[in-house]
């Protein structure tokens, strides 16, 4: 078993990358790793610097998207992330981890309408994959 730690909201404690390195540093435990939450780092303004200088711990990302004010777990792609520029900088630290979405209830009255959010979010994140792997096979 593993212990994996996410980054917060920038005004929380550990809500910057500087902090999560921080709490990585003071651990002596090798079996703690890094959660990723892609919207808790683009409200931090850092969401692309974080992917790589968290890479080394990095083996979880949380896919959820806003607009840069607050955390509204929208699906990726209808937030002002970069999706294609965040999973270039994945592909350049060879990630391996997990990735789940993490979207809010609020997307639709029934649990059907939030399925499929979550699978047209699955849909534009394999998308940006391939579009990532299609240029660098490319180059």
């Amino acid at each position: 078993m593993s212990l994996v730690l996410e980054n917060m909201l920038p005004h929380l404690l550990f809500g910057r990358t500087s902090d999560v390195l921080w709490i990585m540093g003071s651990i002596q435990d090798l079996n703690v790793g890094i959660c990723l939450d892609t919207g808790h780092a683009h409200i931090a303004g850092d969401l692309y610097l974080a992917a790589h200088k968290l890479s080394g711990h990095l083996q979880l990302v949380h896919a959820n998207d806003n607009d840069g004010t607050w955390d509204q777990h929208v699906p990726p792609g209808r937030g002002g992330i970069d999706w294609n520029r965040l999973v270039n900088r994945l592909a350049d630290v060879s990630f391996q981890g997990g990735l789940i979405l993490e979207l809010s209830s609020s997307l639709g009255p029934t649990a059907q309408d939030l399925l499929r959010e979550a699978q047209r979010a699955r849909l534009y994140l394999k998308q940006a994959f391939r579009t990532v792997e299609l240029q660098r096979t490319q180059e």
